[in-house]
């Protein structure tokens, strides 16, 4: 289990390897949040499915103070953006953080990603 969840972040670490070098204080933040999500999912009292609410707020935690999910989803729909109503880019955000949040999930969740890849 701990495995899955390492090599989950592990790829992602790898992705941002690069990044990092480049950006200083920004890789630097990213590094910060990366290591909060490790130790998250190490920490041996959040283990178990048991705690698994308990840990996926946690993570929820730092990921939105990190991220800014409106700001993605907008970005995301470029110039259309300013074509949709005002309820439905409310409602494509929604969409759009919860599609995030269930990658990160099942990324992050040993049970959710060895199901996932079968």
């Amino acid at each position: 289990m701990k495995t899955l969840s390492a090599v989950g972040l592990g790829i992602l670490l790898l992705l941002m390897e690069s990044v990092w070098a480049a950006a200083g204080v920004p890789g630097d933040q990213v590094r910060q949040t990366t290591d909060k999500l490790l130790a998250i999912l190490e920490d041996p009292q959040l283990k178990g499915e048991s705690k698994k609410s308990e840990r996926r707020h946690k993570l929820k935690e730092v990921l939105y103070k990190r991220f800014d999910f409106t700001e993605m989803a907008k970005r995301s729909l470029g110039s259309e953006w300013r074509r949709r109503s005002p309820e439905e880019q409310k409602e494509f955000v929604k969409l759009f953080t919860d599609l995030l949040e269930g990658v990160i999930w099942t990324k992050s969740n040993p049970t959710m990603a060895r199901a996932s890849n079968t």
